[in-house]
């Protein structure tokens, strides 16, 4: 394992999405800024200007970097002009939620149609009043599904009569025409049922306008990412364990003995990497059915700078996230972004 690089963040400023393709890793901020670097010409470069809000979501296609600018706006930019203010929206992929502008996207790239895919979905908080979102015909709950072609036009369809996610919907991932997340019945503030019902993990296709409840999975999973089959997911804070949508089948790939922060899938390279608390990389390869790296500590790697071998990468328990690209994973830290590459 070697280390590649490491982009900085300043403390309190997390990176909070990230994307890796063709040698270069894509990131945003929680406060709008963005940038790429390349690893081959080890050039980092950065956006002219913040977006207006934070970036929720990154992703490279093709020439050009998507980014989810806050709570309701796609932004474009060409990766030849990145350091130049040639940053496009598009206005017609806003929507004003009439109730509350809190939404969630996700990217995902077709492969076979060679298109770019972002769903951008209404997500309910708790600050706005529950018996108004849990409303069964409540039809302002908007949901998007955008496609982008390589030339960058978009078309834009809305499939809010195909779901409507309500409070205690937790979107975990994208997949083309699909959507993991987890759901909660919560409690009508007008019966005396005051307990809260199980978490349901739910899978949405679209395309078949059809959805796969699974309750026969415990409570304490985190990190849900569609792969093969079914989806990896981390049990129990420490174990990394897979299930089988078709089989209704869990089985624990990994036991780990300290928490793991985030991992990420190559769904076509079969591999899943992620780092715990004490900054031990694993990764398990599906191909082979085991781990081929298995809790090698970071300040291990023997070409990791000095200064960042003094690092505790997770103290400020932020969401992290992390990407995957064949040999390559990145992820995110209190202090930035590090990069390694797996396989010498």
């Amino acid at each position: 394992m070697n280390f590649v690089s490491f982009i900085p963040c300043r403390l309190g400023e997390p990176i909070t999405a990230i994307d890796i393709s063709d040698g270069n890793i894509a990131f945003g901020s929680i406060i709008g800024y963005y940038g790429v670097y390349n690893i081959d010409s080890d050039e980092l470069r950065y956006g002219k200007e913040c977006l207006s809000e934070l970036v929720r979501a990154a992703k490279l296609f093709k020439k050009k970097l998507y980014l989810t600018n806050g709570d309701e706006n796609i932004a474009v930019v060409s990766l030849d002009s990145l350091d130049q203010m040639v940053l496009q929206e598009y206005p017609e992929l806003r929507y004003k939620h009439e109730v509350c502008s809190n939404y969630l996207s996700f990217f995902s790239i077709e492969k076979e149609q060679n298109l770019l895919s972002t769903i951008l979905v209404f997500a309910p908080t708790t600050e706005v009043n529950r018996q108004i979102l849990e409303r069964p015909n409540d039809v302002k709950i908007c949901t998007y599904l955008t496609r982008f072609t390589e030339s960058g036009q978009a078309e834009q369809h809305e499939i809010t009569d195909k779901i409507k996610l309500k409070n205690y919907s937790v979107i975990m991932d994208f997949s083309d025409s699909r959507l993991l997340y987890l759901f909660r019945r919560v409690p009508s503030p007008l019966t005396v049922d005051d307990e809260p019902g199980p978490f349901v993990v739910c899978v949405h296709d679209f395309e078949k306008n059809d959805v796969i409840k699974l309750v026969d999975l415990p409570e304490s999973i985190k990190l849900l990412r569609f792969f093969g089959t079914g989806f990896v997911f981390v049990l129990n804070n420490k174990s990394l364990a897979f299930y089988d949508i078709f089989l209704r089948k869990t089985e624990t790939l990994f036991k780990n003995n300290i928490t793991i922060v985030t991992l990420a899938v190559d769904p076509h390279a079969g591999r899943v990497a992620f780092i715990d608390k004490a900054s031990n990389i694993s990764v398990y390869d599906q191909k082979q059915n085991m781990m081929s790296i298995s809790q090698v500590p970071l300040k291990s790697i023997a070409t990791l700078p000095p200064d960042l071998k003094n690092y505790n990468n997770f103290e400020m328990e932020y969401p992290y996230f992390a990407a995957l690209d064949g040999k390559l994973f990145a992820f995110t830290t209190d202090f930035g972004i590090y990069a390694v590459k797996l396989e010498n």
